[in-house]
């Protein structure tokens, strides 16, 4: 069994869909099919339960997934130990990050790291804000760059903060309510139309931040990312809360403008994560010292 299709069973597993896992692999979805039938034929078992709806692992797919991980994580390290010269390094670098964390902070890491290690492939996987240290701490990805660091390390885990950014509201620069509400001088807060993300922390502080003010908030949207807060409160729907260093990127420049309110909201500490054993690969290693280089704000474990 070759390892390239180790690495489309694996595909297969952690999207438990055939067209994702096609485009991951770069196969069609019934050259991918293929691919699976002949793995299940070496194996002697059905590894997916396949029907018009849904693919999920059997007992012996969820087996051989800890297999084919292991080995291809075992190869990638005989790969890297081969290595003679540091800058000569290949090998891939798994890497996890919010939509939001891809656009205000993995463009400078990026940049970097393939400046020193050219040879090194950094996949990057996007996900829901909550999932990347959810990926790090079960081991399905390397390293995770995020946009709030957790306010606890988890076991066996290491945090390294990047920097800060301020949560700050936001409104829409188009005529509409919510822009007449706080144009008022003092803001009456009870009245204003709120665009929230579903993100805990987030919803936590601006709670805290109201409460503080003994006002109880008029959340009337939510939102699943706070790219999707950003393009609501631009359409006039409400006052939204979003990191601040999200603004300062080229990729989002959107209609609104920053509420200067006090108190402020309490922000967010950003930067990476990683289990401490994943550091012990090279490759990985090499990613972690390239990027946090300079800045040393190693949180206490």
């Amino acid at each position: 069994m070759d390892l390239f299709a180790l690495k489309c069973f694996v595909n297969l597993a952690r999207t438990l869909h055939f067209g994702k896992a096609g485009e991951l692999s770069n196969l069609s979805p019934s050259a991918l099919s293929r691919t699976i039938k002949r793995i299940e034929e070496e194996v002697g078992k059905p590894l997916f339960i396949r029907d018009n709806r849904s693919v999920s692992l059997t007992r012996a797919g969820e087996l051989f997934y800890t297999y084919a991980k292991k080995a291809l994580q075992e190869y990638q390290e005989l790969q890297e130990s081969l290595e003679e010269e540091p800058t000569q390094m290949g090998g891939e670098v798994s890497i996890v990050a919010s939509l939001s964390a891809a656009y205000a902070i993995l463009p400078v890491l990026v940049k970097k790291f393939r400046h020193a290690y050219p040879n090194v492939t950094l996949n990057i996987r996007l996900l829901d804000e909550q999932a990347p240290m959810i990926e790090v701490t079960e081991n399905e990805a390397d390293c995770a760059v995020l946009l709030s660091l957790p306010d606890y390390v988890p076991k066996g885990a290491l945090l390294h903060r990047l920097g800060e950014t301020p949560l700050v509201f936001i409104r829409p620069i188009l005529d509409c309510k919510a822009k007449a509400v706080t144009s008022k001088t003092p803001i009456e807060w009870g009245e204003v139309p709120l665009v929230l993300t579903r993100s805990d922390l987030c919803r936590r502080r601006v709670e805290a931040w109201f409460r503080g003010k003994d006002i109880r908030p008029r959340i009337m949207a939510e939102a699943n990312s706070f790219e999707e807060v950003l393009a609501l409160v631009s359409l006039g729907s409400g006052v939204g809360v979003v990191p601040e260093l999200l603004l300062r990127t080229e990729a989002i420049k959107p209609n609104i403008q920053i509420l200067d309110v006090h108190p402020k909201i309490v922000g967010y500490n950003y930067g990476l994560a990683a289990m401490k054993r994943r550091l012990q690969h090279p490759v990985v290693r090499a990613f972690w010292e390239t990027v946090t280089l300079g800045n040393e704000q190693k949180l206490p474990p």
